[in-house]
């Protein structure tokens, strides 16, 4: 009973930790002690800031207001092509201007990044995170409830994106709703049909990848600063992490944007950097740390189900 308590422990502590906290313990303990260690110096080394809201007013009411950005790199072609498609649309948007490498309100952790992609980030992938993490500070400082997100490289029913200006998040509890996903990720329904007879809510059990459209709230917005301010993957890697931050990780279905093809001019193309991608050697001490990280994730993605039902909105 008491080795059964034990395992019990062990796996409710894993599941709380995020890859920072796991980085630490390994670091600091060794492989014959890290059970003991774990079991009794847990509630002094979690974030605190996990599930905090950040740089967040005090919670006044607010009349539900929707803003809508397009994240673009000012010279890039693109900018110039989603303008044109966007011409007819009957949507109030503006362009916000994306970066380049990280932006200095950011810490990039390094050994984190080597343990959750075998590389660093590339630069674009740094401006990609940056110029996401940047829109929800733009939407904390304005008066607006939450807001619409969208990368230029994308073709947009503007015609359901005026009816979704009116689907107020924070009355459902929602705090980021996707609309648009690149993996065909294990879900689960949480609504059928909503806002029309067509699409309905999912909620995502897995990584399903990409930042090319979503909405989010002033909680939803606040929870990711909080969380996102240590830089160890990729944004929408990130993001997808609902078993880490807890915010749920919910679509649109069908989706109402569709990614264009090409590379990005935003965030790069993904993949091998020489020296340091997949496939380079990597300390022993990393990819013993990659296992663990792997094993840890793989099981608090598997007893997220159980823990946190399928809530109807």
């Amino acid at each position: 009973m008491t080795r059964a308590l034990s395992g019990v422990a062990v796996v409710t502590t894993f599941y709380r930790l995020d890859e920072h906290d796991i980085t630490r313990y390994l670091d600091n303990i060794s492989w014959k002690s890290w059970r003991q260690t774990i079991e009794t110096s847990v509630s002094s080394t979690l974030d605190p800031n996990i599930g905090r809201d950040a740089d967040l007013p005090s919670k006044t009411w607010r009349q539900m207001k929707t803003i809508v950005l397009v994240i673009s790199m000012p010279n890039s072609p693109r900018r110039e092509e989603f303008s044109t498609r966007a011409r007819e649309s009957n949507v109030e948007w503006s362009y916000f201007d994306a970066v380049s490498g990280l932006d200095a309100s950011l810490h990039y952790d390094e050994k984190a990044t080597l343990i959750n992609v075998g590389r660093n980030l590339t630069v674009g992938e740094l401006g990609c995170y940056s110029s996401h993490y940047l829109s929800w500070h733009r939407l904390i400082q304005s008066d607006a409830t939450q807001m619409i997100v969208l990368e230029d490289d994308t073709l947009v029913d503007w015609e359901y994106i005026a009816e979704l200006m009116n689907f107020d998040l924070s009355k459902r509890s929602i705090d980021w709703l996707r609309l648009y996903a690149k993996i065909p990720s294990r879900y689960r329904m949480i609504c059928r049909p909503t806002l029309d007879h067509r699409r309905h809510i999912v909620e995502f059990l897995n990584y399903a990848g990409g930042t090319q459209g979503y909405v989010i709230s002033r909680s939803g917005a606040s929870k990711f600063l909080a969380h996102c301010r240590i830089v160890g993957c990729a944004i929408d890697t990130e993001m997808d992490r609902f078993w880490v931050h807890g915010v749920r990780d919910l679509a649109i279905f069908p989706f109402p944007i569709v990614e264009l093809s090409g590379p990005s001019t935003i965030g790069g193309e993904r993949g091998f950097v020489p020296g340091t991608g997949k496939g380079s050697a990597l300390p022993a001490s990393i990819r013993r740390r990659q296992f663990a990280n792997r094993a840890i994730h793989k099981l608090r993605k598997l007893v997220y189900p159980l823990l946190h039902p399928a809530k109807v909105i």
